[in-house]
């Protein structure tokens, strides 16, 4: 019963999230993600974000630019901290920095990305963003191997396997 509601409950939410402001990567991903089937919504800073992700019905997942308008990642993931729902943040960068990666990582977001990006590459983090989230929101409940796999199925069925 209780899987099941989580399951429902994850149904329910939004799309991804995408938080950029000005011409950025993330257009480029935005279309990697609709071209694997994932729905996309953007808004263009923080405070916005903010609203989305502490909403009643909050996005399954955060991607973000490093910097926006308002503010940066870092706020971006303290509001995903204070959601109903675990929502993990991937953070988008226009390049690959050392110093912003190690950063975000010790921070505790769900993954990194930074061109050129490639639809395999795209869909390991997706996966990898939505089981953590999926592991965050079984805390409180035991987490058996079943269940583990379970997330992995539900989390990764083939939406986002490369298109041909």
């Amino acid at each position: 019963m209780v899987r099941q509601l989580r399951s429902d409950l994850v149904e329910e939410r939004t799309p991804a999230l995408l938080v950029y402001s000005q011409e950025h990567p993330l257009h480029e991903v935005r279309n990697l993600l609709i071209r694997q089937g994932i729905e996309t919504t953007r808004v263009r800073d923080c405070a916005q974000a903010e609203l989305a992700i502490n909403s009643r019905r909050p996005p399954v997942m955060v991607f973000t630019a490093t910097d926006l308008s308002d503010g940066t990642w870092e706020d971006i993931l303290a509001s995903s901290s204070t959601a109903c729902s675990p929502v993990p943040v991937v953070v988008v960068s226009n390049q690959d920095d050392p110093r912003i990666s190690s950063k975000a990582w010790e921070a505790g977001v769900a993954g990194l990305l930074a061109p050129p990006f490639s639809d395999e590459e795209l869909g390991r983090v997706v996966r990898s963003a939505m089981l953590n989230g999926f592991l965050a929101s079984t805390t409180n409940c035991d987490l058996t191997e079943g269940s583990y796999s379970n997330a992995e199925n539900h989390m990764g069925s083939g939406v986002l396997t490369p298109q041909a």
